[in-house]
This record gives structure tokens, sequence and C-alpha cells, in this order.
């Protein structure tokens, strides 16, 4: 091979350099980005692995970032929200203005977008029982029947067996708390009825647990949805937070007692809060 010449040696290491400059140009971003990368993947490593662990059957919140932020919100209110009446649920209880709805009341919301019955077996102590709540109200399920739709969940029966270790919990660390259990409002999800009907005998079993039957209120002559009362398939709208809350307002005065509840007036609903 004939040697370069020292003018074309000299413009070889010219591309050379320019070349290597390119490729540390690329290669920094990346560089900088792999640490958070990696702490990504390690986070959602280390949420897989209490999910995967997690007490109950079915499926849990996938969205663990928003899982842990409000997590972390409510454990700062732990000590304002002491004795409150306490919200336990998934985005509908979490876009419901409580304060609004019953007012007078001391309320605690502790629902979670996406969250499923699973899911707040596993938070049940934390954020509910160590607020030492007078009453607890229980609406969940839906996202249950979303991932199971999905593929991702199983049958009504698992739903239920969640709920049931919900009470069985709440009734061990709190005798004689009163927990009302709403029904899931219709959303158009395979096993829905059979789902209510299953938590049906489950709150038969539990005396201190109380079903607040509203499932029917929010249907057309039909027995189809009223769409009316919904701003997409599964999150009511104002309207329906009203239907909502005036079914659900008797049943807190009459297990919490008439001194502690709100006082009567023309149901409100529940303004949206900030989207999660």
């Amino acid at each position: 091979m004939k040697p370069l010449s020292g003018k074309s040696q000299a413009v070889l290491i010219a591309a050379m350099a320019c070349l290597s400059t390119v490729q540390a140009q690329h290669a920094g971003p990346r560089s900088k980005t792999a640490p958070l990368t990696q702490a990504r993947e390690e986070k959602a490593a280390y949420w897989e692995n209490i999910f995967k662990t997690a007490p109950g059957a079915g499926p849990v919140n996938g969205d663990w970032a928003r899982w842990e932020k409000y997590r972390a919100q409510y454990a700062k209110a732990k000590h304002a929200d002491q004795g409150a009446v306490v919200f336990l649920g998934d985005s509908i209880s979490f876009h419901c203005d409580l304060a609004r709805a019953f007012p007078g009341l001391k309320t605690a919301n502790r629902g979670i977008s996406g969250d499923t019955t699973r899911g707040m077996l596993y938070r049940l102590q934390e954020d509910v029982l160590d607020l030492h709540p007078p009453l607890i109200v229980l609406l969940c399920g839906v996202n249950d029947l979303s991932e199971a739709m999905a593929g991702h969940g199983g049958p009504p029966q698992g739903l239920a067996a969640n709920v049931r270790s919900m009470l069985a919990t709440i009734s061990t660390a709190q005798p004689g708390t009163p927990v009302i259990v709403c029904e899931i409002m219709p959303a158009g999800k395979r096993g829905l009825k059979e789902a209510n009907t299953a938590v049906d005998t489950v709150v038969a079993d539990f005396p201190d647990a109380h079903r607040c039957t509203s499932y029917g209120l929010f249907l057309n002559p039909d027995g189809r949805q009223n769409a009316t009362l919904f701003k997409d398939p599964t999150h009511p709208n104002a309207a329906g937070y009203a239907v909502w809350q005036a079914a659900l307002e008797p049943e807190i005065k009459k297990w919490l007692g008439s001194a502690n509840a709100a006082p009567a007036a023309a149901p409100r609903g529940c303004r949206g809060r900030l989207r999660a």
C-alpha cells in the first residue's frame, strides 16, 4: 500500500478529529440521560416488585409515579386529617370536591386515579386507618373491570375478595367503624353487574358494612347508562356527582350520626378537582 503524502495525512487527521467531535456531541446527551433512564428503570422495578408482593389478587395501578405522588401528599396531610370521614377510591372519588359536596363534615379524600381494589387494600392502613376515621366511604372496582377487559385482571370474584379483605382489616383494626360501600356506577364494563352482586354478598357478612345502592339511579328506563350524568363512559359529570351525593348523604347521616353529619341541603354534587 502506497504511503500517504504529508498533505493527505493532514487531511485524514483533520477528518478523524471532526468525526470524533461529532461522535462526542451525539454521545454527550446519551451519557447525561443514562443515569436518569437507569433511575426510572430501577424505580419501575421497585414498584413492580411491590405490586407483585402486594396482598390481595388482581390488577394494580400501573402508573406508579402518580401513585407515589399522591400517597406522598396524603402522608403529609395525615396529621391534619385525623378524625376525618375518609373516602377511599379511584378517580371518581379523587375528582370530587368533598368539602363542597358535604359542607360541615370533616372529610379526607384518599382517591387515586386508576387505582384498583388491590391497590386500595395495599394502602388501607397508612392512607385510611392511620387517620382513625369515624366512618369510611369506599367506592371501587371500575378499574378492576377495565383491566380485566384488557386481559390483565381477574373475574369479579377477585374484586369482591379484595373488598372482603379490606372490610376484615377494618373490623379488626377499628372494631365498630361503619363502612359505606358504594355500588360501582354503570360504565359499560363486562362483569359490572356480577361484581356488584358479589360485593353485595361480602357486605352482608360484616355488621358494620353498609351498601349505598346508587347503581340504578344512573340508568335510563331502558336499563342503559344515562349519558347525561357522565362526561365520558366512566366518570360522572356535575349532575352525576349530585346524584351520588344525594344517595350518599342520608347514609352518612344514618351511620355517622346526625350530630356530626352535614346539614340537610339540596344536592350540590362535586366540582372537579385538578386532574391527576
